[in-house]
C-alpha cells in the first residue's frame, strides 16, 4: 500500500477518534480509559537515555549586578537580594524575584520602575552594555568545566546561552542510578556558588529537554531530577504553548488543519494534544511534514534526541549584536548612521571577546549581515515577517570599514523595501558576522568594494540617503 493511502486510512481512523475525544471532552463524566493520554502508542525507536545536567543561572542579569555591587561575599548560602530591575532603553528587560514581588516584570515601563526606586523599594541598573554579563557568563561556564575536570572522568559540556549550560555526565555516573545524578547536581550548584557567588538551579534527567524542565522545578538555587516517566506526566499537564519544541506557528498550523478537517474549534486543546500523541499522517501537509509531526510527538512524550557536543563554538555560524528602539525614535537616516557606528564597535568588541576563548583555531569572517525590523503604521511588528536582511563580504575587523559597509547595506534595504513616499520606522537593527569554515581562508567570492560597485538609483535613494 502506498504512503498516501496509508495516510488516508489513518485519517479515517483518527477522525473517528476525533469525534470520540470531542464528545468526551465536553462531557463531565469522561472515563480515564478513553482519555487521549491513555492511548499514547509506544515510540517506534528508543530515546537517548543519558545522564544530563542542565545549569540555569537564577535571574542572571540581575544577579550579575548584585554580585558585582551589593554582595558582601561573606555568606555560606545565597544571601537575600534587594529588588533589582535591569533597564535597556525605555523598558525593564529582566528583574529578580524581589522585584517581581513588587509588580515589576519584563517590559515594565522604566518610569514605573524608577518610581519604585525613588521610594527606596527597587534598584534600577542600565543593562545596555553586555560586557560584564558576558564575562560573568564565561566565568560560570569555566567553573562548571573545572568542577567536572576535577572529577577525572570524561564529560561533554556546552554553553547553550548566556545563562544556561548543558553537561553530559553519563560516563561519570555510570550505572549508579538517578540518586547519584541528583547528588551530583546539588554538589555542582554548591560548587558554583562557593566559587563565583552565583546562585544556580540544576536539573537532571535522561535528556536535555527533561533536564531543562527539572531545573525550573525548584527555583531559585534548587536541584531536581525528572525520569522519563515523570517527565511525560509533567508534559501532559502543560499548556500546549509551553510544550518544548512546539512553537506558536506550528501550533497554529495544526489547529488550522484540524478545523479544516472536521470543523472543530481552535479552543479544543484536548484534541490537539491527542493528535500530537497518537497521529502522524493527519497533520502532514499545510506546512508540516512527517518529520515535524514526529518531532512534536516525541517532545510531547518526553523524548529529546539532541546530544551535548563539547564545543561551544562548533555550531556557531555567526556572531551578532542588536539594538531595539521605541517606535517613532528612529525615522531619520542620520540617527541610523549613529546607531550603526555604535553597533559596529560593539560587534568588533564581541568578536575580540569570543576569539580569546575560541579553541578551534583562527576564525575567518565571510559575510557582514545587516538586519532591520520596521513597525508599520498600524503599530504592529512581526519578528518573522517584518525583519529584512542584506549581506555583503566581510570588510575586515576595522570599525570604520564595518560601519561604512553596514550603512551601505542599510541603504540597499531602504531602496529595496520603501518607495519615495514611504516613511521607514526602524525598531531594531542587527549587525552580524557570518563565519567561514575554520579550515578555509576564503573571504567570499568578491571583496567589499566589488560588491558595492553597482550603485543603486540616486533618484530612488535621494529621499533617504545623505
Amino acid at each position: 500500500m502506498s504512503e498516501s493511502s496509508d495516510d488516508e486510512e489513518e485519517q479515517e481512523i483518527l477522525l473517528s477518534d476525533i469525534r470520540e475525544v470531542t464528545q468526551d471532552s465536553t462531557s463531565k463524566a469522561v472515563s480515564k480509559t478513553t482519555a487521549p493520554s491513555a492511548r499514547i502508542p509506544p515510540l517506534t525507536s528508543k530515546p537517548h537515555h543519558r545522564a544530563i545536567l542542565h545549569v540555569d543561572v537564577d535571574c542572571f542579569y540581575a544577579q550579575s549586578i548584585f554580585v558585582r555591587y551589593y554582595d558582601s561575599g561573606e555568606s555560606v548560602d545565597p544571601p537575600p537580594q534587594p529588588a533589582i530591575a535591569v533597564q535597556q532603553k525605555h523598558i525593564v528587560v529582566t528583574c529578580n524575584y524581589p522585584a517581581r514581588a513588587l509588580g515589576v516584570g519584563k517590559l515594565t515601563k522604566i518610569e514605573d520602575a524608577k518610581a519604585l526606586e525613588r521610594k527606596g523599594l527597587c534598584k534600577v541598573h542600565d543593562g545596555s552594555d553586555l560586557t560584564d554579563f558576558r564575562e560573568d557568563s564565561f566565568t560560570i561556564y569555566e567553573t562548571v568545566r573545572r568542577f567536572f575536570r576535577e572529577k577525572g572522568e570524561p564529560f561533554q559540556a556546552y554553553k547553550s546561552g548566556m545563562d544556561e549550560y548543558n553537561v553530559d555526565v553519563t560516563e561519570l555516573v555510570g550505572g549508579r542510578g538517578d540518586v547519584v545524578l541528583l547528588e551530583l547536581a546539588n554538589e555542582l550548584r554548591r560548587f558554583i556558588f562557593k566559587t563565583t557567588r552565583f546562585s544556580t538551579s540544576v536539573g537532571a534527567g535522561p535528556n536535555i529537554m527533561l533536564a531543562k524542565m527539572a531545573a525550573n522545578e525548584k527555583k531559585p538555587y534548587g536541584g531536581y531530577f525528572f525520569s522519563l516517566e515523570e517527565g511525560r506526566n509533567k508534559l501532559k499537564d502543560m499548556p500546549l504553548r509551553a510544550l518544548p519544541g512546539l512553537g506558536r506557528a506550528s501550533l497554529k498550523l495544526m489547529q488550522d488543519k484540524i478545523r479544516a478537517m472536521n470543523g472543530i474549534k481552535e479552543e479544543n486543546t484536548l484534541l490537539v494534544r491527542h493528535l500530537l500523541t497518537s497521529a502522524t499522517g493527519v497533520l502532514c501537509g499545510a506546512g508540516l511534514d512527517r518529520a515535524d509531526v514526529l518531532k512534536f510527538k516525541e517532545c510531547g512524550s518526553g523524548v529529546d534526541r539532541r546530544v551535548v557536543e563539547d564545543d561551544e563554538f562548533k555550531d556557531k555560524k555567526r556572531s551578532g549584536i542588536e539594538q531595539s528602539f521605541r517606535r517613532g525614535t528612529l525615522t531619520e537616516i542620520t540617527l541610523v548612521r549613529v546607531e550603526i557606528k555604535t553597533l559596529a564597535q560593539r560587534l568588533l568588541k564581541l568578536i575580540d571577546e569570543e576569539n580569546t576563548r575560541f579553541k578551534g583555531g583562527t576564525r575567518v569572517g565571510k559575510n557582514l549581515v545587516v538586519t532591520i525590523r520596521d513597525r508599520g503604521e498600524d503599530g504592529k511588528s512581526s519578528y518573522s515577517v517584518k525583519r529584512k536582511s542584506k549581506s555583503a563580504p566581510w570588510p575586515g575587523n576595522d570599525r570604520e570599514k564595518v560601519a561604512t559597509a553596514a550603512n551601505r547595506l542599510f541603504d540597499v534595504l531602504i531602496e529595496k523595501n520603501y518607495s519615495n513616499e514611504a516613511q521607514f520606522n526602524i525598531t531594531l537593527i542587527n549587525l552580524a558576522v557570518e563565519w567561514a569554515d575554520s579550515t578555509s581562508t576564503k573571504r567570499g567570492v568578491q571583496n567589499i568594494e566589488g560588491f558595492f560597485a553597482t550603485k543603486p538609483s540616486p533618484e530612488k535613494r535621494s529621499k533617504y540617503i545623505n
